[in-house]
């Protein structure tokens, strides 16, 4: 790409048969409540990509940016609430990081997100999810007394 950038690329797809089993006759074990509604019999499908930037400076310091995304299809999952069959769901995120001697900041994303429904097993409730998260993070350090004592401040 040119001296000191380098990037990375990753796609992907996975796609299996649903080995969770429904619970509306009966339940593997003791203890387990039986569920109103069956899992949607189409395959599990994970598609996903991501990509990623990288400059390095002459000085050692480094930025980096990525982000992707990840969809989901017919996946079965366990909430507070019992059983879960998200239909579909995607998973965008995205990352800036810099980091250098002394100073080291990074900022991420990620949104969940049904463009179409989440079964709840249990009551055949039908539910969607729109949820961002955001978290931005520093850090400073400074070495003194020939590097014998070190000073670091961060948060986030």
């Amino acid at each position: 790409m040119g001296q000191g950038w380098s990037y990375k690329l990753n796609l992907g797809r996975m796609q299996s048969k649903n080995w969770d089993q429904n619970r509306t006759t009966s339940v593997p074990y003791a203890g387990l409540s039986l569920e109103k509604v069956n899992i949607n019999p189409d395959n599990l499908v994970y598609t996903y990509g991501s990509a990623r930037l990288d400059y390095d400076f002459a000085n050692g310091s480094v930025i980096t940016a990525e982000g992707g995304l990840t969809n989901v299809k017919n996946d079965v999952v366990v909430s507070g609430i019992g059983r879960l069959n998200i239909l579909e769901g995607n998973r965008p995120w995205g990352r800036l990081h810099f980091a250098s001697k002394h100073i080291d900041v990074s900022a991420w994303v990620q949104k969940r997100t049904t463009p179409t429904q989440i079964t709840s097993l249990a009551s055949g409730g039908r539910l969607i999810e729109n949820t961002t998260m955001y978290q931005i993070e520093g850090q400073y350090n400074s070495s003194f007394m020939d590097d014998q004592f070190r000073f670091i401040l961060g948060g986030s």
